[in-house]
């Protein structure tokens, strides 16, 4: 790949057709391959995907399997921007929901595209059950900001 950003897309999309990858066994369970790998089945997958794609890409970050870790570091390190604007292709960008109120991540998924109305096409991982392309509007926390490849991330 010509960089860790369309690295780690083209891993989601390859992990969007596989099924090991892309559903959980049994349907409903959050048993899938990403807990597996990270010790962690049967509780929400979305970041364990994420980091799963950023690894075989060969992004050198940290690897969540935690939402509020993940923004955490991010925020620590200066790399999480704040708020529904300014995302781009290759963040990861954080929902947030009823579940821990407006300020609290509860969902993450990567930018693939940045369309013309402002609004971000996403993958994401636990999705209904499985690995999805979203159109993602509303709800959005912030991002974290993956260092391209010619940028050193601040530790």
């Amino acid at each position: 790949m010509s960089n860790t950003v369309d690295g780690v897309i083209a891993e989601l999309e390859r992990m969007l057709r596989d099924p090991v990858w892309n559903q959980e066994h049994p349907a409903g369970s959050n048993h899938t391959a990403a807990g597996a790998e990270y010790g962690m089945n049967d509780v929400p997958w979305c970041d364990e995907g994420q980091s799963h794609a950023e690894k075989v890409a060969g992004d050198p970050a940290e690897h969540y399997a935690s939402t509020v870790l993940d923004v955490a570091d991010g925020r620590r390190r200066g790399i999480f921007i704040e708020g529904r604007l300014g995302g781009q292709r290759g963040d990861k960008l954080y929902i947030w929901g009823d579940k821990r109120g407006p300020h609290q991540p509860q969902h993450v998924e990567r930018i693939k595209q940045v369309l013309a109305d402002g609004d971000y096409l996403c993958i994401g991982c636990n999705v209904s059950d499985s690995i999805r392309y979203t159109r993602r509007q509303a709800n959005i926390l912030g991002f974290k900001r993956v260092p391209r490849d010619h940028e050193t991330a601040p530790i």
